[in-house]
């Protein structure tokens, strides 16, 4: 019998707000309560936007793969557009496949193998200060490491105006999940867009000053400003500006998330730190870490994957319905939106053993669980929507745990025990205090 999307379990809140004000309070834990009382499919409401919330591989592939053409990444991710413009995350169909062909060049394995020298030379000078610092906020300290990095990609590492640009974008994003969204200096979202005008102005005066003296560059903008396809396609300057500012969005927060929870899970593991220690020793010895390097990590790589499965970069992935479709039963009409759950697929016991168990050696042969199916790990999503940049963030990973792991020891706090399970305890990432000292 097939059933109307109105008969999914669930609430559709308070009127006009439905349960905007629960999602943003609780945050993951808004479906992990919802998925423990009602199951793997059912029903909310945020502001105006009715939601099917779908759970699980099946519905992951079915969304982002075998029928992405009757949904919309641009309607899902509509609340980020006026601050993101055209980003490929926003752009559908022959536009988006356009356009990721003319970024693809800038993410190839030999951009990758450029960009490494400059990733290794701005870790390096930014660990010096860890040792000295005292106990710091560990998850405001990548991102300032990551976004640096980002940001030296995009114009260069010679380029005298990173600290600038890294300024204008800390206030862009401070203003990305706010629910005010006025633009006026009073409200974090105005100040977002005073912002991004900033970001704007200063990357068209140096789109400009590229063209009028041009010089090949292996940088992320030369590439952009050169990028052609089969066509003869080519980024016009708006596009490269929404693009530009993409790779800093997604780029320096996935990073930095990602190693947050690395080096806190290794604290609460010191078996696995250990081993990650064996391997560095194993693989670089007494040498300088070199791109060959980063393809002989195989623990560092499981690590690295069991903390994307824990802790998702993103933990919802919504698509607006653009065509009625039918699901597991379910009649879901164009006008809704769906939800997919990165955070709550890769708990699921049918697929991970032990899910809240951290234990990298599951992605290590034979087991290799996540395996069972194509959509079972999609911390970068999925489809044809999957994160472009997932290889760059994973090398900028491999190659900051790899100097840390040479140079640095840490503490965090809270303990582990103090905040386990891990997952419920509400936004504790950015209360997670790191201090570093010097390996004698």
């Amino acid at each position: 019998m097939r059933l109307s999307s109105e008969d999914l379990p669930g609430s559709y809140g308070l009127p006009f707000l439905g349960e905007i004000l629960e999602l943003f309070n609780e945050q993951e834990n808004f479906y992990t309560q919802r998925f423990h009382k009602h199951g793997r499919f059912f029903k909310t409401r945020l502001m105006s936007k009715k939601v099917a919330v779908l759970i699980g591989p099946e519905a992951n592939q079915f969304v982002l793969s075998k029928q992405a053409e009757k949904f919309s990444s641009k309607m899902g991710w509509s609340i980020l557009e006026p601050l993101l413009g055209g980003g490929l995350l926003l752009l559908e169909g022959e536009q988006h496949q356009r356009t990721r062909r003319l970024l693809f060049p800038a993410f190839h394995k030999q951009a990758l193998s450029d960009y490494f020298q400059i990733i290794q030379n701005t870790t390096d000078s930014f660990l010096e200060t860890w040792s000295l610092a005292g106990p710091v906020g560990l998850i405001d300290q990548l991102r300032r490491l990551s976004l640096l990095i980002m940001c030296r990609l995009l114009l260069g590492s010679e380029s005298q105006y990173t600290e600038q640009l890294s300024e204008y974008f800390s206030t862009f994003v401070n203003g990305i999940r706010t629910v005010i969204r006025l633009d006026t200096p009073l409200t974090k979202f105005g100040r977002a867009l005073k912002a991004r005008r900033k970001i704007e102005s200063f990357l068209r005066s140096e789109i400009s000053r590229r063209r009028n003296n041009p010089n090949k560059s292996q940088d992320f903008l030369g590439l952009l400003l050169t990028a052609t396809d089969e066509f003869g396609n080519f980024l016009d300057e708006q596009e490269i500006l929404d693009q530009g500012l993409l790779l800093l969005f997604g780029g320096h927060d996935t990073t930095a998330r990602l190693l947050c929870w690395v080096l806190f899970e290794l604290h609460a593991h010191s078996q696995w730190l250990d081993r990650l220690k064996a391997e560095q020793a194993q693989v670089v010895g007494e040498s300088v870490l070199n791109p060959s390097h980063l393809s002989q990590f195989s623990e560092m790589a499981n690590v690295l994957k069991e903390v994307e499965r824990l802790y998702p970069p993103v933990y919802y992935i919504p698509r607006g319905v653009i065509q009625d479709v039918e699901y597991s039963g379910y009649s879901i009409p164009a006008g809704w939106s769906v939800m997919l759950s990165p955070h709550l697929t890769h708990r699921l016991p049918e697929i991970y053993s032990d899910p809240e168990l951290f234990d990298p050696d599951r992605f290590a042969p034979p087991r290799e669980e996540h395996k069972k199916h194509p959509f079972a790990l999609i911390g970068f999503g999925g489809g044809e929507h999957k994160c472009l940049g997932q290889d760059l963030a994973l090398m900028e990973a491999k190659i900051i745990l790899s100097k840390l792991l040479c140079n640095l020891t840490w503490s965090i706090t809270p303990q582990y025990s103090a905040i386990a399970p891990v997952h419920k305890a509400k936004k504790i990432e950015p209360h997670l205090i790191a201090e570093f000292k010097k390996i004698r």
